[in-house]
């Protein structure tokens, strides 16, 4: 069995890879844009519960009682 000094593709490749972290860790970083300012909406617990009941209730096939 050769040993791992016997076979310069191997070390070759080790280079290869290092050289290839270095450049990568040595790329700039770009500045990002600001993000935009977040709009909540008027979503309140009661409207959530009621249109969370009413999804339920029309997955179970009652399509009347989800439309209240």
């Amino acid at each position: 069995m050769p040993s791992p000094s016997s076979r310069p593709g191997l070390s070759l490749l080790g280079v290869l890879l290092a050289s290839l972290l270095g450049v990568a860790t040595a790329a700039p970083v770009q500045p990002t844009a600001p993000a935009a300012a977040v709009e909540n909406s008027d979503l309140d617990a009661q409207l959530f519960y009621q249109l969370l009941i009413g999804e339920i209730e029309l997955r179970s096939g009652e399509a009347g009682t989800a439309y209240r």
